[in-house]
């Protein structure tokens, strides 16, 4: 935690310093569109778009190893249950008890 805090502090500071440098501005085209402001502002905005691009293409991923990782441990589960019958049915031999063979899957 303090790790991100302090992380997230040089951050912000190196934006404001980039910021403070790059104040000229500049005139921007898209299709029809034209706006003038400062670079800084543009190559920010900028970064913002691409990291939340980056961060919608991994949704995909991210819930393809959830769906994962709750089926294996559902599978976890059951051979820790399957685990605990056979150790069960081992001390039952080990003790001499008549054990009627139960289906485990």
């Amino acid at each position: 935690m303090v790790f991100t805090l302090v992380l997230g502090f040089v951050l912000g500071a190196t934006t404001i310093i980039f910021a403070l440098q790059n104040t000229e501005v500049v005139e921007l085209t898209f299709f029809s569109w034209q706006f003038a402001s400062p670079l800084a502002l543009v190559i920010i905005f900028t970064a913002a778009v691409g990291g939340l691009l980056g961060v919608l293409a991994s949704i995909p991923a991210s819930i393809h190893r959830s769906l994962i990782n709750r089926r294996l441990r559902k599978e976890n589960q059951q051979l820790r249950e399957n685990d605990e019958v056979m150790r069960q049915m081992v001390e039952d031999l080990q003790n001499g008890v008549v054990v009627e063979r139960k289906e485990t899957v």
